[in-house]
Order: structure tokens, then C-alpha cells, then sequence
């Protein structure tokens, strides 16, 4: 029985070892292209060297040149050759596998990165709008700011307020400024009654002190609806400008989640609006004037 020579043996065992690193740390990039090189190089001796073998073989055999038992030293070329294209496929196919998974992480990164910056998602109906809004207020750690234009009822729903309120008592330095765009002369004495029960609400709650009422008189009192939650977050919504025509009423907005810097501007433009703003009392009074004004000059 022939047996194969000590040093035909190491380097497969070498051949072997090499392998299993590379499988092995295929996910450290860096230290997996070093192996494979190496790999590389190793495995391409072998086969360059098996070759020249077979060659100076055949040129002896033809020369005349006595040599032993052909038959043994063909069998350990070719498993040389078996063995180191099979690991060389293997390594291949490992490091392959390796980049293939590498891309993936980038392509997941990227998609989530691009799910971020697109963020912004269209909503119908007035429920949804809200159901919303009330998730994203839930995330304020600093400040809520909101327009409204007062020329539909109710102005929010229950549960939004609800949630506005628990999500205050919560977290006491959060604070909270709402807007009316509102034609001072025309609004109804129910806007007042709402708008007060709720404050009255905010009150027994202990949260009045964290709350803001301004109000914009203004005659035509068109626009979008806006709730910018901190530096975060940010709402606009489409609010029906005909509420009495059930054609109209279809409320729409435009949500856009983890996007700073458009929080950021719409906030800014709220900003701008604070010199042309009546508190809550102030146009409270107003409202009482033009109230009377009217009923006088109806007489």
C-alpha cells in the first residue's frame, strides 16, 4: 500500500485550516480579504507545482528516464488537484457569500435611510388625521405648537384632548401652544363654550399653566392646520372649507415624521406670527364688542 508523502499531507492540512479561517471571519472584511489572498497564492502554488509535475513526469517517461509505479503518483496528483480546487471553490464561494452579505447591510441601510428622509406620508379622514396627530403628541419632550383655522366643529375630537392632557401631567415641562385663525366677528358663542370646557378641563387637571391660547383675527379664516411637536415631528392638514357641505368634509393632511429640518421651518414661520396674536382674554373681549356692535346695528 502506497502512503502519501508527509509534505503532501501538511499542505492540505495547511490548504484545510486556511479555509476555515476565511469561512469563519468572512464577516471582517479586512481580515477576510488578507486570508483569501494568502489562500490565493497557496492554493495557485499547488496547482502550478502539481503541473510541473505531471510535466516533468511526462518528459521523463518519454526520455526514457525510469521512474516508479506510475500508477500511485498519478492518483496523488490528481487528488492534489481534486483537493485544491475544491477549496479553492469553497474559499470563493465563502468569500462571496461574505460580500453578498456585506451589500445586503448597505442596501438595508440605505433603504431605511431613504424610508427616513421620505417620510413624509398622506392621510384621509378625520379620524386618521387625529388618531395620528395624538400619536406623534405622545413623543413631545419640549414643546407642541398648533394652528388651527376655527371654521369647522368640533375643533378636535375628545380623545385628542384627552390624550393632550394626560400626555401634559405626564411631563410637566412640556408646553403647549395652540393658535385660532378665527373671524373674531363671525365665530359662534359654541367655539367659546368648547374651547372654555376644555381649558376648564386643563385646569381641574393641573396642566393650565402649561398651556397657551392665542388667537389670529382674520376675515377670511382659510389655511392648513398645523401641529409641529418639538423639533420632531410635523402635521399640516387640509381642513374642510365648507363644513356644512357633506361633499367638503373630507379632511386631509400631510405627516411628516423624524424630519427636523422641515419641523424646524414651520416652526419658525409660527414664530413669526406672535406680533399679530390676541390672547385667549383678549379676544374674548373683542368677540364681546363686535358682538354687541352687531346686535346694535341689527336694531
Amino acid at each position: 500500500m502506497h502512503r502519501w508523502p508527509w509534505y503532501s499531507l501538511a499542505i492540505l492540512l495547511l490548504l484545510l485550516v486556511i479555509s476555515i479561517v476565511v469561512s469563519r471571519y468572512r464577516k471582517n472584511r479586512d481580515v477576510a480579504e488578507r486570508l483569501q489572498r494568502v489562500l490565493d497564492v497557496l492554493l495557485a502554488s499547488v496547482l502550478v507545482a502539481v503541473g510541473l509535475l505531471g510535466v516533468v513526469y511526462e518528459v521523463l517517461d518519454r526520455i526514457g528516464v525510469e521512474v516508479r509505479d506510475p500508477a500511485p503518483f498519478t492518483l496523488r496528483i490528481v487528488g492534489l488537484l481534486a483537493l485544491a480546487l475544491g477549496l479553492e471553490r469553497f474559499t470563493r464561494f465563502a468569500h462571496f457569500d461574505g460580500r453578498f452579505s456585506s451589500l445586503e447591510d448597505k442596501l438595508n441601510r440605505l433603504g431605511d435611510e431613504i424610508g427616513r428622509r421620505l417620510s413624509a406620508g398622506v392621510l384621509d379622514g378625520y379620524d386618521n388625521v387625529y388618531d395620528r396627530a395624538t400619536t406623534l403628541l405622545r413623543t413631545s419632550e419640549t414643546s407642541m405648537r398648533a394652528l388651527v383655522f376655527a371654521n369647522s366643529f368640533p375643533v378636535a375630537p375628545e380623545r385628542f384632548n384627552d390624550a393632550l392632557i394626560e400626555h401634559l401631567k405626564k411631563h410637566p415641562t412640556v408646553k403647549y401652544h395652540i393658535t385660532f385663525a378665527a373671524n373674531l366677528t363671525e365665530v359662534p358663542e359654541e367655539f367659546w363654550s368648547t374651547v372654555e370646557r376644555r381649558e376648564g378641563g386643563m385646569k381641574e387637571a393641573g396642566v393650565s399653566r402649561q398651556l397657551r391660547i392665542t388667537f389670529l383675527d382674520t376675515r377670511k379664516p382659510i389655511g392648513f392646520d398645523i401641529l409641529a411637536v418639538d423639533h420632531k415631528h410635523c402635521c399640516i392638514a387640509m381642513s374642510p372649507v365648507a363644513p356644512g357641505d357633506p361633499k367638503s368634509r373630507m379632511e386631509s393632511a400631510i405627516v411628516f415624521e423624524h424630519e427636523p429640518e422641515v419641523t424646524k421651518r414651520v416652526r419658525s414661520w409660527l414664530d413669526n406670527l406672535d406680533p399679530l396674536l390676541l390672547e385667549q382674554e383678549d379676544a374674548r373681549r373683542l368677540w364681546g364688542r363686535r358682538q354687541k356692535g352687531k346686535a346694535a346695528s341689527a336694531e
